[in-house]
């Protein structure tokens, strides 16, 4: 039996963020002074004061030209002024200006900023965390406390309407006593900034982040927490990934766990002895309930969430209405108003520190083996050095002690290899003096970087590349290593084994063409490369943890029911582990006689069943085989051959999407307008909609069919590649066994929750 009703059995109506505001003690709008205008600010911050009316009384403060104009382009009525916040906050007589503060700086400056603030006499909203230790959150409590002015924490997530729900229901005893607890919050790093200090270790990583926010979720619920046991990812760097076990005073245990790097479940579960509560990322306004024998469950939410104003249940609300408490305490004391004050700011904190000084390695690669081979340590530059062969690649660098630079196009693409101790500075592949300020003092550069799917995938693959060879050359380094593919030799039907004299006749479009073109390009400027060795390496098919193609999306396919064997998976698969790759590059970089060659690097062969069949494993019963001629015509049948009636009917029968037309000012005029002025095409539109048998549940479902594209990864290829070359010119020898790149894959599927 399921339920969905209020926890004041009212129903609640959605309201756009521009209807209904309430104004806080004394009918005026907040004077706010900002105080950095970076991405909160600008996404979430501005949109709220403007939401609220309060935006025309706003200055903000950004030293970055380029953010300063970009704030000033999307919001015109309000003032910026770009300069340091120090230098804005020695002008006495202008802080006159102004009722409070907000402070969005970098993590290591909102120490000094509260507390200028505050001597001078402002209230104070700073967003999280408020310090970095909780030394310096109890210092700047007596700071407001001396100064007697408002210090508050933005910890927005207070003011989630599904926060709410599930307080309402653990208050009213509903839940039980509380035997379990799990919050889980992780996803590739998407959050829209793009500046140098996002990974920088001062900033602290995602359990200062992101955690300080669950931290003071956990604890303003449950009460103090006692902490058993942490683990993270950090090698040096910053932690991007970590597990906090804890439990409350009356035992139960509670995890937390996050990512920057892949996908969790993104849940908040409280299990009782009456019921269990969830919230979900996805929902901001619910939380779902669940009775303990789970013969009930429903969907909760309070009437009014918000004190502001009748707002929809978003994030964004949520900001609207932590800034209207801020300001509503801060013109007249209030009780009963949820704020987050420094006091409570120290008490998260302690639980993050002593995280930090108890912390265990989370995650190890495979292979670390100590006859690896090594390179005198020195400064040595990655380029592409953020993705899957690229991080290991940068690991392995970073434990034989070598100074590492990896320059990136956008920053916030780099969470992967921020928890290892690398200096990162932007890159513009097309720019050759961009290119060269990248390489500045290395020793030697090894180049993974190549174009993404677009109208510049070939020019960045080809282009990006050759400047960066050029640019290694100009800089007189002593080697760079590029890396190409073997699908540039494609599948030629030959008997022996494809070595590095097979002419090029490269598969997969774009990608594998402009590959060979770049490969061909750099052994062709090696012969005038001067000092510089210039080596290309050709990988087969690379696995191990972390990897794509050959680990998480066969194992994505397989639960979708999208993968499928081909001949049974009986084709030949030219696999080398990852970390044997690295052995590679890192040989091939040390070797003089490496000048001008380019090395194909397979650890052996194997079937892609053999290879694939222990990662893909818990489906291995329901993942189908066809042969070639049944994949290649299944492929043919899949094509689109939908019609705009297959679209009308889907948007039909989503009762979502019909109600948000029907809500809309223009378009639910419209949508009435057609039904009334032409009665008989609405009858026939409405003929449309899907019928719902009330008993019976649908008798076809659509089977997902596989992935088009398998058959020119997995197909039944017959090719066999040979390093030879390697083992006799880099004396290069596979340490790593499949066995262990297998198990070390398996292990970061369990990671990821893939497993």
């Amino acid at each position: 039996m399921s339920v969905n009703c209020d926890l004041d059995l009212s129903n609640r109506s959605s309201m756009s963020l521009a209807k209904t505001r309430n104004e806080p003690a004394g009918g005026q709008q907040l004077r706010l002074l900002v105080l950095g205008g970076g991405a909160v600010v600008r996404e979430y911050h501005l949109p709220a004061l403007k939401t609220l009316g309060w935006l025309t009384a706003c200055t903000v403060v950004e030293a970055s030209k380029t953010n300063a104009q970009g704030l000033r382009d999307r919001f015109p009525e309000i003032r910026v002024v770009d300069e340091s916040y120090q230098t804005f906050l020695s002008r006495e007589e202008i802080l006159k200006q102004f009722d409070g503060a907000l402070i969005a700086l970098p993590n290591t400056l909102h120490v000094d900023a509260t507390r200028q603030c505050l001597e001078m006499g402002l209230h104070v909203l700073c967003e999280k965390p408020l310090a970095l230790s909780a030394p310096d959150c109890e210092a700047l409590a007596k700071a407001a406390s001396r100064a007697e002015r408002l210090l508050v924490v933005g910890m927005v997530r207070r003011c989630l309407p599904s926060i709410a729900a599930l307080r309402k229901l653990l208050a009213e005893g509903r839940v039980g006593e509380v035997t379990r607890v799990r919050l889980e919050d992780g996803g590739s790093f998407n959050w829209t900034t793009d500046m140098e200090t996002l990974f920088r270790h001062d900033q602290g990583g995602v359990l200062v982040n992101m955690g300080v926010h669950f931290l003071d979720l956990l604890q303003w619920i449950l009460g103090d927490l006692q902490p058993v046991s942490y683990a993270d990812d950090c090698s040096g760097g910053i932690e991007v990934n970590c597990t906090y076990e804890m439990r409350t005073k009356t035992g139960a245990p509670v995890q937390l766990k996050l990512s920057w790097t892949h996908a969790l479940q993104n849940i908040f579960e409280i299990v009782g002895t009456r019921s269990t509560v969830i919230v979900r990322n996805s929902d901001c306004g619910n939380c779902q309930w669940e009775s303990a024998d789970g013969t009930m469950q429903g969907q909760m939410h309070v009437k009014k969430p918000f004190q502001s104003g009748a707002w929809p249940p978003t994030l964004e609300a949520s900001f609207v209405e932590q800034l209207w408490r801020f300001a509503l305490t801060a013109k007249t004391p209030q009780d009963g108003v949820d704020l987050v004050h420094a006091v409570d700011a120290a008490r998260t904190q302690r639980l993050i520190d002593w995280a930090y000084a108890h912390r265990r390695p989370k995650y190890r690669h495979c292979g670390g083996l100590n006859a690896r081979p090594g390179m005198e340590p020195g400064p040595v530059v990655v380029v592409g050095g953020t993705g899957f062969v690229g991080t290991h690649l940068v690991a392995r660098l970073t434990q034989i002690g070598a100074q590492v630079t990896v320059p990136v196009r956008r920053f916030s693409t780099a969470a992967n290899v921020a928890r290892y101790p690398v200096t990162m500075k932007r890159i513009d592949l097309l720019n050759e003096q961009s290119c060269r300020e990248s390489l500045k003092g290395a020793r030697h550069v090894f180049h993974l970087a190549y174009g993404r799917p677009g109208k510049e995938e070939r020019k960045v693959t080809v282009e990006g590349t050759l400047n960066i060879v050029r640019a290694a050359i100009a800089e007189r380094v002593e080697s760079i290593v590029v890396f190409s593919t073997t699908v540039i030799y494609g599948n030629p039907d030959v008997w022996r084994p494809i070595d590095e004299s097979f002419p090029l006749d490269p598969r997969l479009g774009v990608y594998g063409s402009s590959k060979a073109r770049m490969h061909q390009q750099c052994l062709k400027i090696a012969r005038e490369a001067g000092s510089t060795r210039v080596v290309v390496i050709t990988p087969g098919a690379v696995i191990g943890p972390g990897g794509a193609l050959f680990c998480e999306i066969p194992c994505e396919l397989a639960e979708q029911g999208r993968f499928c064997w081909i001949d049974d998976g009986e084709g030949i698969a030219n696999y080398t582990s990852v970390g044997n790759l690295v052995d590679a590059a890192i040989l091939a970089a040390t070797q003089p006689s490496a000048h001008g060659q380019d090395f194909i690097i397979v650890d052996g062969q194997c079937s892609w069943k053999e290879l694939l069949g222990p990662l893909v494993e818990p489906w291995s019963k329901r993942i189908p085989s066809f042969t070639g001629a049944e994949f290649a015509r299944m492929k043919r049948q899949s094509s689109r051959n939908g019609t705009l009636k297959d679209v009308l009917r889907a948007a039909l029968s989503d009762h979502q999407l019909m109600a948000a037309i029907s809500n809309h000012p223009a378009l639910g005029w419209s949508k009435e307008s057609f039904g009334r002025f032409f009665p008989r095409q609405n009858k026939g539109l409405q003929g449309l909609r899907p019928t719902i048998d009330p008993i019976n549940a649908p008798r076809s479902v659509t089977k997902p069919r596989p992935a088009s594209w398998l058959g020119e990864i997995f197909g039944n290829s017959k090719n066999r590649f040979t390093s030879a070359k390697a083992r006799r010119h880099l004396c290069w020898e596979p340490l790593v066994s499949l066995i262990d790149a297998q198990k070390g894959s398996i292990e970061w599927l369990h990671e990821t929750g893939l497993r």
